[in-house]
């Protein structure tokens, strides 16, 4: 199964297709400084549900992780400005299928504020992966000889 890290990369990496910084969300946020001449796309770790456990063997969940996408835009409106971004990723993320991930969809959106002519919004989606135990094999007899009988229609 692929890790946190390996889904949020994949997020990012699709991000990055748009004329815009995509980068995982820093670690000190309050010193931030956005170095792109439009913008960026900051992409987090909000959290998870997790189904009821379910044991075959081993014990598996299903997964349900919140990914914030936030946008910091020099401008509001027009071509490449935040609101125009929002649209952009919203389209771009919807359907998107990260590595051993069901497809993405939308849960909410929101104006984040304004700061120094900065304006921010916040996009949060979500995708559904399976939590698999990490359990060892266990040895079992070993197939030596197989017979192919035809049954009868």
């Amino acid at each position: 199964m692929a890790t946190t890290n390996e889904i949020l990369a994949a997020v990012r990496e699709r991000l990055a297709t748009l004329p815009l910084a995509a980068e995982l969300w820093p670690e000190h946020h309050e010193k931030y400084r956005l170095n792109h001449p439009l913008g960026a796309a900051l992409v987090g770790y909000a959290g998870a549900r997790f189904g009821d456990a379910k044991d075959v063997g081993i014990c598996i969940q299903e997964r349900d992780m919140v990914i914030p996408v936030i946008l910091c835009f020099r401008q509001l409106n027009g071509p490449n400005g935040a609101i125009d971004m929002l649209d952009r990723v919203r389209t771009l993320l919807l359907g998107f299928a990260p590595p051993d991930c069901d497809k993405i969809l939308l849960q909410a959106e929101k104006f984040a504020g304004e700061e120094d002519r900065v304006w921010w919004y916040q996009l949060d989606v979500a995708c559904r992966t399976m939590a698999v135990e990490d359990a060892e094999e266990e040895d079992g007899p070993v197939l030596t000889h197989l017979n192919y009988e035809e049954q009868p229609l």
